[in-house]
């Protein structure tokens, strides 16, 4: 049997919700969102009204920094990080520095720095002494953004040869914590839960708002625009939570980018893209995943380079980002493959060492353990060197982060991260040794016992019929995505399907004709669906799971699942 059932169900809170949109209020208190937060996703509009952004502890204390190294003529250095957070950090806090110094006609220079992914994250010891090395009479200020809050072995090193060092970030601490210097970090200062959940770009921007509050004649409503939209990309891209603020980052930096208040780079991504009614879906797996994909094929110099980038610059170098995304694709597909054809099916995991691929082995990981249920490790291998380092992900139902720190071996040099998905260091000489210890401890698990293995949940947001299958519902759903982390998924019930039709190019596309039991009729096409619907022997009375979209002009339902009548037991 399959037990089709809803999420976590909350009347009370529903019925105080009246007068928006029924489906999206179900979808969002069924995924746990409070009253407050779901007001605010369903708030029309956008507000002119910026969050505020001298709330931070030491944001003031920041810009006063910057100011008098600016107005001392210093160089100061912006240290970044290769992902969009990271790059769009570095964006916002350099460019609002940069019109400072011109504005002004200060002395002061500005340099960036934002290492690529094979030189490690964060502010790095080699980096610091090249700094030293090089510095002469000058005096000069280190702001990191995106990182710094781990290093306190390279601010101590700066601070001690008379370099002033900033730290913004949006990590929590982990025992290593810079000292005698200045930190804005929410989690080190244990600010509120709402600047708890900033990204990096979300720092960078309420520094660099506070640090233009001290410059009035320099400051505009375009430049926190604009640097509010780069905000919003970094807030999806970087996975943030949902709190009231980055709802407000998201919303209005999305809108605000429609209406033409983006820099040089993202107004062309728009106008580029302009065939589609931009949601945060779009940014999530669009610009974001673009600008990702240069770090990861170490390359990050040009996302930063796009991003300041002239008009007479913007095509050639958005191209070259496509191009640089397409060859991250072509070579994770290439990676995979090599993967299936090396890795041993009937191991309890999948490890692999591979061949320069340090920038996708996340995605590698990932592909290999949704597909074969396995936890899998992928180790990025360099030819000689003494360590290798990896990307895990684990497997819904194992903590994989504390088997990995539980395993008995001398393998492993560090490793951190979350239970599904952690990063890992070992020595390469004993990789095999690794690989041992881990399968050991995998088939040493406690088994869970399934009381009926023969009945399957299939968990949905909602129950819905035909008649809610429209226009107003498709508008009101499109910019759910990032806010429940997935798109939201409906049980279409109780449809008899009267007609099929295959497509002549791909077999597993369809086209149904049903009808419900009140005799309303509905046609649509599903994509990949052909082959699961001729194996269940194409029952004419079945309950669709799927997603409501907008598709060929009319609103349609993308088929997730099909399960035929019979086996059905619902579930509110």
């Amino acid at each position: 049997m399959r037990l089709v059932k809803r999420m976590n169900i909350n009347n009370k809170l529903k019925n105080i919700l009246t007068g928006h949109n029924e489906m999206v209020v179900n979808v969002l208190v069924n995924r746990g969102y409070d009253k407050e937060i779901i007001e605010s996703l369903l708030e029309t509009g956008y507000s002119n009204e910026l969050p505020p952004y001298n709330d931070l502890t030491n944001v003031e204390v920041g810009a006063d920094i910057i100011s008098s190294h600016i107005a001392n003529g210093s160089t100061i250095w912006i240290f970044g990080d290769h992902d969009s957070d990271g790059v769009n950090s570095t964006y916002i806090l350099g460019d609002a520095i940069n019109n400072i110094i011109y504005e002004t006609e200060s002395n002061a220079t500005i340099n960036l720095k934002v290492p690529e992914r094979t030189e490690g994250y964060g502010l790095n010891i080699n980096w610091c002494e090249e700094l030293v090395a090089n510095k002469s009479d000058e005096q000069i200020l280190v702001i990191t953004v995106d990182n710094g809050i781990a290093a306190d072995r390279e601010v101590a090193y700066l601070l001690e040869n008379g370099i002033d060092v900033l730290i913004t970030d949006h990590h929590q601490p982990n025992g290593h914590t810079p000292q005698n210097v200045f930190i804005i970090d929410a989690f080190h200062n244990n600010d509120s839960e709402s600047n708890k959940g900033l990204c990096g770009a979300g720092v960078a921007f309420k520094l660099a708002m506070t640090l233009l509050d001290r410059y009035p004649n320099i400051a505009s409503d375009d430049m926190y625009y604009r640097y509010m939209i780069h905000v919003a990309i970094a807030t999806i891209t970087d996975s943030m939570p949902m709190t009231k603020e980055n709802i407000q980052y998201v919303y209005n930096g999305l809108q605000l980018l429609k209406d033409g208040y983006g820099s040089e780079a993202l107004n062309y991504y728009k106008d580029y893209n302009a065939n589609t009614d931009l949601t945060p879906k779009d940014l999530a797996f669009g610009i974001g995943p673009q600008l990702n994909a240069c770090g990861r094929m170490n390359n990050v110099g040009l996302a930063i380079d796009y991003l300041f980038c002239e008009e007479s610059e913007v095509e050639d170098l958005y191209n070259k980002i496509v191009l640089t995304n397409d060859e991250r694709k072509a070579k994770t597909k290439e990676a995979v493959a090599t993967a299936e054809s090396i890795m041993d099916i009937n191991s309890p995991s999948i490890v692999l060492a591979l061949n320069n691929v340090a920038g996708i082995a996340g995605i590698i990981a990932s592909d290999l353990s949704s597909r074969f249920n396995k936890c899998t490790i992928v180790f990025s291998s360099h030819g000689n060197n003494k360590y290798l380092i990896g990307s895990a992900r684990s497997t819904g139902s194992i903590h994989l982060l504390n088997v990995l720190r539980e395993l008995e071996t001398d393998a492993i040099v560090k490793v951190g991260g979350h239970a599904g998905a952690c990063g890992i260091t070992i020595k390469a000489e004993l990789y095999n040794e690794f690989i041992n210890a881990l399968n050991n401890a995998l088939n040493n698990l406690p088994t869970i016992e399934v009381e009926n293995d023969t009945e399957l949940e299939v968990v949905v947001d909602d129950f819905i019929t035909l008649s809610d299958i429209n226009k107003d519902n498709c508008e009101a759903l499109k910019n759910l995505y990032f806010f429940t982390e997935s798109n939201p998924v409906f049980a279409l019930t109780d449809v008899t399907i009267v007609k099929t039709k295959a497509s002549n190019n791909n077999k597993n596309n369809m086209m149904f004709s049903i009808v419900d039991e009140d005799n309303n009729k509905f046609e649509f096409w599903s994509w990949g669906i052909g082959e699961q619907y001729r194996a269940l022997g194409e029952p004419k009375k079945v309950t669709f799971v799927g997603e409501i979209e907008y598709k060929f002009g009319k609103p349609s339902f993308n088929i997730l699942n099909i399960i035929p009548k019979e086996l059905i037991t619902t579930c509110n």
